[in-house]
């Protein structure tokens, strides 16, 4: 399982304050369900639950808590070998796991592909807290750089390969045909415009492509056309559920395997036993302390000041959903 790296702030004014995080974070899951449940033009959200450290039981600022997006088209379910296809009735959620370390304003995020994505999350946040003439309040989540990024990747002239997972089901799919038919001949053109044709024949929702050099000295992939096909993606699509490249480093200096989504994140791949909500904040919060505090440190270079934390707005979603602009996903 996939986690992202930030540092997390309450500011005031535009600077950074020493408040933790884990007060605002636990005064919005007290909330009733019905006042921390967000309605916006960009989706439906709600921090559910929170839950308590079990490996740095000194520090109270630690916590970990669920977030849910609510899904707006609901699946369908059936039964094997019976014709069934019946409505849910109920509301569907996906939930994404966070775990803040306060020593180190320390944000890990699960990355889950069809939960909300970070920039919902600050936004959400941001609707609790107020903002006049005089004091504006607000969340501010910065990612923590990864070692190496998309510029390491086209420094490089040597690629073992390329595997790029695609969700055909959601709604950027549709163009991939069009721009196949429309673009001049190139090799994400017919990379692409192929896939769609066999979804729209095979059927399926998600689609893998891969090249690799294997054990073979000979036809190893083209460092520039490589280059020509990962620059034609757009990285931050929803179509694309990740984009792996395994390639020379010429800044580590080795072989290095790079997932390209997010890629100017930090980014940490764990075993979680179990997919509980629960599950997972233990395995995120037991790799922190044992593998090495990854993360750790970043936030020393902010400058913060001291404050408290204000009173929260409860504000009807009615008014929400005509303020403020669209975040980025």
């Amino acid at each position: 399982m996939n986690f992202y790296y930030y540092n997390a702030f309450i500011t005031l004014n535009g600077e950074k304050t020493n408040i933790p995080f884990s007060d605002l974070l636990m005064k919005v899951v007290i909330l009733d369900a019905g006042e921390k449940f967000k309605v916006t033009r960009y989706g439906e959200y709600s921090l559910l639950r929170a839950k308590l450290p079990e490996n740095n039981l000194k520090d109270i600022n630690d916590v970990s808590t669920v977030f849910a997006d609510y899904r707006e088209r609901k699946p369908k379910v059936g039964e094997k070998r019976s014709n069934r296809i019946d409505d849910i009735e109920d509301d569907v959620l996906e939930y994404t796991t966070f775990f803040y370390q306060n020593t180190n304003k320390l944000l890990i995020m699960q990355y889950n592909h069809y939960g909300a994505k970070i920039k919902q999350f600050e936004y959400y946040l941001n609707r609790f807290l107020p903002s006049d003439h005089i004091n504006n309040w607000g969340v501010e989540i910065i990612e923590i750089p990864a070692p190496v990024g998309l510029d390491d990747v086209f420094n490089s002239n040597e690629f073992k390969f390329i595997d790029i997972k695609m969700d055909v089901s959601v709604s950027e799919s549709k163009n991939i045909y069009d721009i196949s038919k429309t673009q001049p001949r190139s090799i994400s053109a017919d990379v692409l415009g192929s896939v769609k044709d066999a979804q729209e024949n095979l059927g399926g929702n998600i689609a893998s492509i891969y090249f690799g050099n294997g054990r073979k000295r000979s036809n190893l992939i083209n460092p520039d056309e490589a280059k020509k096909l990962l620059a034609s993606l757009d990285l931050e699509s929803d179509l694309y559920v990740s984009i792996k490249v395994k390639y020379f480093s010429e800044k580590l200096k080795k072989v290095h395997e790079l997932n390209l989504k997010n890629s100017a994140v930090l980014k940490n791949e764990v075993s979680v036993d179990g997919d509980s909500w629960e599950a997972i904040s233990d395995g995120i919060e037991i790799d922190f302390y044992e593998n090495g505090r990854i993360g750790e440190n970043n936030a020393r270079s902010y400058q913060l000041i001291s404050a408290e934390l204000p009173d929260l707005v409860i504000t009807p979603y009615e008014v929400e959903t005509e303020k403020n602009e669209e975040p980025n996903k």
